[in-house]
């Protein structure tokens, strides 16, 4: 959709990718009252307060030692779950870019982005990162998008001009380029019959012309 609609079943199932977070400090009461008020002016949401339970790990003013003992390693959840971490509490969150969108897979798809399975690594891969985008400082995610759907559009619009090909889905193809391929496809069909239906209305009209003067010629 590339515009996020709360309405749209393809914005559901793309929310729905998990990405992964860092609890990072357990706030008192007073703390998260306050914290949830600065975060509420200030749209910062690389670090909001967050609350959700998990086996082994205590809420809100519990103690900070047993929240420790259990880890602040890295964790998953539904992208739904922390796009709106600044309305919650009780913990502060690091929201972290996913594996996908970081630097190896970076640098694959700018070595040869033709090469990469993004129905297999992603179905959304193009909708999900522009939502993770905003967690990325660096900007990185984006320009990355954009090369790869550079790189992979010659490609979609190769195979929409193959008719031989167009029975067969490429299964490398993402969500948002496989719209992208039958939208080329229906273009190109149309295209098609277009200038089919030109070159008989053409040759329908020459051959009414020599008709015509042939028995132009025979009254003569």
């Amino acid at each position: 959709s590339y515009s996020p609609n709360y309405y749209s079943l393809l914005d559901i199932m793309t929310t729905e990718e998990k990405v992964p977070y860092q609890k990072t400090q357990v706030l008192t009461s007073i703390e998260r009252r306050t914290h949830v008020t600065l975060t509420s002016e200030n749209g910062d949401l690389s670090l909001a307060p967050f609350d959700v339970s998990l086996p082994g790990i205590v809420s809100g003013d519990g103690d900070e030692d047993s929240v420790r003992a259990h880890g602040e390693g890295e964790q998953e959840l539904p992208f739904w779950m922390l796009n709106d971490a600044e309305d919650l509490h009780n913990y502060y969150v690091r929201i972290n870019v996913p594996e996908l969108y970081r630097s190896l897979n970076k640098s694959i798809c700018e070595a040869g982005a033709n090469s990469i399975d993004l129905g297999k690594l992603c179905k959304y891969f193009y909708e999900f990162g522009l939502h993770v985008s905003k967690f990325d400082d660096h900007n990185t995610i984006e320009n990355m998008l954009l090369n790869t759907l550079r790189q992979r559009l010659t490609h979609i619009i190769d195979l929409c001009n193959c008719v031989d090909l167009k029975s067969k889905k490429d299964s490398h193809f993402d969500c948002s380029e496989e719209k992208l391929y039958s939208l080329g496809c229906e273009n190109f069909s149309a295209y098609h019959n277009w200038l089919t239906k030109e070159v008989t209305e053409t040759r329908c009209r020459s051959s009414k012309r020599k008709r015509s003067r042939m028995e132009a010629d025979d009254i003569l």
